[in-house]
């Protein structure tokens, strides 16, 4: 039963969806953010009506890790 279990586990794995890291940087002029993606993601970023909007051409869109994201920006 445990390696049932444990086989399960190791074959969900893959599903998951990934986490991309925000970081943060803070210039003289302007902040900068920086998102690492997996290295086959394509992306787009373009203005809206309510500023700019940052997609992501993965078939499940990643979580975003912002918790560090203000260390730089005051």
């Amino acid at each position: 039963m445990l390696r049932a279990a444990l086989l399960l586990v190791a074959l969900a794995s893959p599903a998951l969806g990934q986490t991309a890291r925000v970081i943060s940087g803070e210039h003289d002029d302007f902040t900068r953010l920086v998102v690492e993606l997996p290295a086959a993601d394509g992306w787009t970023v373009g203005r809206t009506a309510m500023g700019y909007a940052f997609a992501t051409a993965a078939d499940t869109p990643p979580a975003y890790d912002l918790s560090t994201v203000w260390e730089r920006i005051p």
